[in-house]
Formats: structure tokens, C-alpha cells, sequence
């Protein structure tokens, strides 16, 4: 019970408005976005016993992406915004720190007039000298502190946002040093003649200046960038790819124009911070353990999920890629303007050593990511329907769905320079599981093309594996192929051959036609036989541009032609003898009267060679214009 009970802690904020505010942001609101913003799930949500995923929302918490993306970016405008880190820097430094410059009240009350008379004043010129020496304490201490203070946070914000507290800071303190009343004990003490004093306060004075200019003139200059920089944290990938090269552009103009960001130790750090962000970035989005889940439709292969993890690998690659181009075109861009520009030549180990290596793992994701989806796509229902082994399908299958654990075991961070021996040994452990899977799913089509039983069959089961080769091509080449599917179709030609020659003087009779038509159709019949598969073999190219397709082409032009002369014969033979039947039957009289009815005469020889004449117009041969003419003539009688 003591677990529920609540503790509120109230009071009263004695400052003005402006900083009440800024103090309930930085202590209430704040940290209660932060809270609800990092409760993220870092687990997939479980599934039910039907496949859908339970998903139980959470009313007090910020549970959806939209919500927590306007949090995250209110945090960041919050952070980000000049007046807000004035008031909290203002504010903690002016209410604890005690920097303030105390002058004694005769100097307050005194006038110009009055600068000789405390010159020569012997207990006002201890009392300065003592106050001079609390300026220079305070003054040192708090450069001192300024020096040591860094970036709170790694990314090129946490630079911006140092300088502008440091400017902050540094203001109230050197306005002091401005202040009228200041200079006129220093004055005091230069004409008094106390060296020691005078000389450290007025080197701290002009120490502070120096950096207080410094921090005013970069604080300046880097407000050019900060809507880059906050692109940098808030954007997309592709946003942030699409401003990179202004943003380089803009760091160049900032090299150029500034005092303090034109030397290499100022400019190179700011890079790397850039080169943090992008990496930082892309470790949000990218999570090696769990980008290569996928939840598969149960009524489809869809995997979409996957496809969105793929482009996300993909852009954040392209964004590593595009980080060093722009860099080196805008250093080539430089030198194109002459020799006396000044060569934009910095660090290349500390700006893109880390961010070049994690494009390569990108690279490696995303290689990773098209395997297992091409094995996916590749072990599909068309290779269990050319191969007919659904059991060896499956057993394959199940191992590509086993490829991912490689992956969500590691205990390393693959991102990590440091951890590239580790990731090159998961690297050859998946790609070695790869080549397990690739053998065992070969030999399922080896066999297959082992119990294929014609050449055209043969040549439908290499499309079919020309559309899956898409999606896996080292599983099987197809061009290793292309000898079994000659050498198949020299063995069939060879019976048709032998066939034509065997059967050619006394070819198989063929239902509704007669001997002559008989022929030529049975011929005609082996041809198309032997030129249907040798045509698809031409349309492929390469498939016959070995020295083997050469010759398997020239043995199938030596059969056509032999039946062309066999089906030619047969057609002079028969016209030798259909045209000096049809002269004698015209000139016989076709019409005879009996017992008064008119009939038609036709000679028993001639209406033979009309059936065949029939036959061969449906074979689409030309006859003779005289027996073309006959056949009508008869026919219509």
C-alpha cells in the first residue's frame, strides 16, 4: 500500500516571470517529456494464439510515434532557443556563483575631480588594492571554470549551446569590467603606482574581453548553422541526406569568415560532431538484432516490413556515402578557384573512419537483407511446382527463416569500429550458412532437370527459373544449363531423323486424309516437332552462340531441308499426275440425262485426287491453276 502513495513537492518561486517559467520547463515539464519519451518498447509486441498482434496502449504515457516525435522536438526547440539558455545560464550563474564585482561606496559618491585626492588617500588606496585583488580572484576563477567547462552533449547542438552559455556567462561579468566606476579605480591604481595589482587585474580584464569576444563572435557565426544542425537531430534520413550539402557549404563560409573556426582545432572537432549526429541517427533507426524480423502475412508472402528495414538500411548508407562526397566536392570546389585560395584539407581518419566503416555495415545489412528475402522469393510454390519436392522446399526454407538468429544473438555493438573482427566472423558465418543453403537448394534443381524428359520441357523449366534467378542467381546459373537442354534436344532430333528416314516411303496413315495428303501431313507433323523448340532457342539470346548450338542449328537446318524436298515431291508427283486427269476430264462430258433426270459424271480416278486435293489446300500447298479451277468447277456441281 505504501507503493501508491504519492509525494508532491511544492513551494513558491520568489523570481520574475520570464524565469519562473524557464525554471518550471527545466525542472517539471522537461524531464517529464524526457520520462514518457524513453519509454519506448525495446521488445516486439507478443503475438495471440490467431497471429495478431496484441497491442495494449497506454493512455498516461506517450505511447504513440506521432506524440513522442512532437516531444522529442519540443525538447530539442526548448534547448535550442537563444532566450531560453540565456535565462537559465543568467539565472544559475547570477544567483549562485557570485560573480560580482563589489565597489567600495566612495568611489560610488565621488567624482572625476575627485581621482587625485584618493591618489594620495593612503587607507583608500589599500582598500582598492584589496578590492582589486577580490576582482582579480573572481575574474580568474571563474575563467579558470570557463576553460574547463565542455559541450554538454556530442552532437553539433551541444556546440552551439556551449557558446551561447558561455556568452551568456561571460556578458555580466565584462559589462561589470565596463562598468564606470571600474575603470575609474583602475585608473586610481595606475596613477597610484601599485604595478603588481594594476598589472594582473588589467591582464585579467583583457583575458576576460578576449574571451568573451570569442565566445560572442562563435556564438554568432554558429547561428548560421543551427538550422542544420536541428535538421540533423529532428530530420528524416532522406531530410537529412537532402541537406548536407548546404550544410558543408555553409561550415566552408564559416571557416572563411570567422576568427576562431578558421583554424583546423576549432573547425575539425565541430565536423566530427556532424559525423556523431549521422551516426547517432542512424544507431536510432537501426537496430541490427531486430531489423531482419519480418511478420509475414498469413495468407501471403507479402513482407513489407522487411522492405521498409531495407530502405532505411539503404538511405542510412547513403547518407555515410553522401557525408564524405560532399566534403570532398566541396574541397575539389576550392581548389578549382586558384592557388592561392587555402586548401580545405583536414583529418580525414577523425571525420570519416567511423562513418565510412558504418556505411560498410550498412552495406552488410542490406546484403544480408536481400539474401533472405531472394531465398524467401526463390523457395516459393513455383520451385515446389517445377521440382515437385515440397519436403526438401520446406527443410530449405525453414533454414533461411534460421538465418536472422545469427544476427539477434550477438553481444557486441556492430557498429563499433572497435567490434569489426567480431562482425566480419558473424559475416562469414552467415554467408558460410548461405552457401549450405544455396548447395542444398541446387541439388533440388539438379535433380529436377535430371527427370526432365524433352528438350521443350527443358527449355519451360529454364523460364521458369529465369524469373527466380532474379531473386537468387548464384543458387543455379542457368547458362550451366544450356548443353543439358541441346544435348536433349540432339537426342529427339535424332529420332526424328530417324523416324523421317525409316518411314518416309510408307508413312503412318493419318485419319481424314488420303495417301498423298497422308505424306506430306506426316512430314510436316516431324518438322514442327523438331522447329517448335529450336525456335524459343533462337529467341533466347546466347542460347545458340556456343560452337555446340552452332552445330545442333546446322543438323536441324539439314532435317528441315530434307523434309521441304520430301514434302516438294510428293506435291510434283501428285500434280505430274492430277493435271492430265483433269485435261481428259474436261473434255468428257460431265452432265448425262437419266430416265430424265440430268446428273453429274465424274471419273472415279479424278474424284480420288480431288480428296487429296482437299487435303493438301488444308495443308495450305498450291496446285496448279487448271486443278484449282476443276476442284471448284466439281465441287460446286
Amino acid at each position: 500500500e505504501d507503493d501508491d502513495i504519492g509525494v508532491i513537492e511544492y513551494g513558491c518561486l520568489g523570481h520574475d516571470k520570464v524565469m519562473s517559467s524557464t525554471l518550471i520547463l527545466e525542472n517539471v515539464l522537461i524531464p517529464l517529456l524526457t520520462y514518457n519519451n524513453s519509454r519506448i518498447p525495446t521488445e516486439l509486441p507478443e503475438s495471440s494464439d490467431n497471429g495478431n498482434i496484441n497491442i495494449q496502449p497506454s493512455p498516461m504515457s506517450l505511447s504513440s510515434s506521432l506524440q513522442m516525435n512532437h516531444a522529442k522536438k519540443f525538447i530539442s526547440r526548448v534547448h535550442s532557443d537563444p532566450h531560453y539558455q540565456t535565462n537559465i545560464s543568467t539565472g544559475s550563474n547570477n544567483n549562485t556563483s557570485g560573480c560580482i564585482l563589489e565597489i567600495p561606496d566612495f568611489i560610488t559618491s565621488s567624482h572625476d575631480d575627485d581621482i587625485d585626492a584618493i591618489v594620495d588617500d593612503y587607507d583608500s588606496i589599500q582598500t582598492l588594492e584589496l578590492v582589486a585583488e577580490e576582482w582579480y580572484r573572481i575574474i580568474s576563477s571563474r575563467m579558470a571554470q570557463e576553460l574547463k567547462e565542455k559541450p554538454k552533449s556530442d552532437g553539433p547542438l551541444g556546440e552551439i549551446k556551449f557558446w551561447r552559455r558561455r556568452y551568456s556567462v561571460l556578458t555580466t561579468l565584462n559589462e561589470q569590467t565596463k562598468n564606470p566606476s571600474v575603470q575609474k579605480i583602475i585608473k586610481v591604481l595606475r596613477i597610484a603606482g601599485v604595478s603588481p595589482v594594476y598589472r594582473k587585474v588589467s591582464e585579467a580584464f583583457n583575458e576576460l574581453n578576449q574571451l568573451y569576444i570569442e565566445a560572442a563572435d562563435n556564438a554568432k557565426f554558429l547561428v548560421t548553422l543551427e538550422r542544420y544542425f536541428q535538421t540533423l537531430v529532428d530530420g528524416s534520413l532522406k531530410t537529412v541526406i537532402g541537406i548536407l550539402p548546404s550544410l558543408v557549404d555553409y561550415m566552408r563560409i564559416v571557416w572563411t569568415v570567422s576568427r576562431h573556426y578558421n583554424r583546423d582545432e576549432r573547425l575539425v572537432p565541430l565536423m566530427e560532431r556532424v559525423a556523431w549526429q549521422l551516426m547517432s541517427r542512424v544507431r536510432e533507426h537501426i537496430n541490427v538484432k531486430t531489423i531482419l524480423r519480418s511478420r509475414r502475412n498469413q495468407d501471403s508472402d507479402d513482407c513489407s516490413d522487411v522492405v521498409v528495414n531495407d530502405s532505411i538500411v539503404l538511405e542510412a548508407k547513403e547518407l555515410f556515402e553522401t557525408w564524405r562526397s560532399t566534403y570532398l566536392k566541396v574541397r575539389a570546389k576550392i581548389e578549382e578557384g586558384g592557388p592561392g585560395q587555402r586548401r580545405w584539407e583536414f583529418d580525414r581518419g577523425r571525420l570519416f573512419e567511423k562513418t565510412d566503416y558504418m556505411a560498410v555495415v550498412c552495406s552488410n545489412l542490406h546484403e544480408v537483407i536481400v539474401t533472405i528475402e531472394q531465398f524467401r522469393s526463390f523457395l516459393g510454390p513455383e520451385l515446389v511446382a517445377v521440382t515437385g519436392e515440397r519436403n526438401s522446399v520446406d527443410a530449405v526454407a525453414q533454414k533461411v527463416e534460421g538465418l536472422p538468429t545469427i544476427f539477434e544473438t550477438i553481444k557486441f555493438d556492430p557498429f563499433s569500429r572497435e567490434n569489426s573482427d567480431a562482425w566480419t566472423d558473424v559475416m562469414s558465418t552467415f554467408k558460410k550458412e548461405v552457401r549450405l543453403i544455396e548447395t542444398c537448394a541446387g541439388s533440388s534443381i539438379e535433380r529436377a532437370f535430371q527427370k526432365l524428359r524433352s528438350a521443350e520441357g527443358a527449355f519451360d523449366l529454364l523460364e521458369i527459373f529465369q524469373n527466380i534467378q532474379q531473386h537468387r542467381p548464384s543458387i543455379h546459373r542457368i547458362e550451366d544449363r544450356y548443353a543439358d537442354i541441346l544435348h536433349q534436344y540432339t537426342r529427339e532430333l535424332q529420332i526424328l531423323e530417324n523416324l523421317f528416314r525409316s518411314s518416309k516411303n510408307n508413312p503412318t496413315a493419318i485419319t481424314g486424309y488420303k495417301k498423298t495428303a497422308g505424306s506430306i501431313a506426316w512430314s510436316l507433323n516431324l518438322y514442327l516437332k523438331a522447329k517448335q523448340p529450336i525456335l524459343r532457342f533462337v529467341a533466347r539470346d546466347g542460347f545458340l552462340s556456343s560452337e555446340f548450338g552452332s552445330e545442333v542449328k546446322r543438323r536441324y537446318l539439314i532435317f528441315a531441308r530434307s523434309i521441304d524436298a520430301y514434302k516438294d515431291q510428293i506435291f510434283d508427283d501428285w500434280k505430274s499426275r492430277v493435271v492430265p486427269l483433269t485435261k481428259e476430264g474436261l473434255r468428257r462430258p460431265i452432265l448425262t440425262r437419266l430416265e430424265g433426270a440430268v446428273l453429274a459424271k465424274i471419273p472415279l480416278a479424278l474424284d480420288g485426287k480431288m480428296a487429296d486435293k482437299s487435303a493438301i489446300g488444308r495443308q495450305k500447298l498450291l496446285a496448279t491453276t487448271k486443278a484449282v479451277n476443276t476442284s471448284l468447277l466439281l465441287l460446286e456441281l
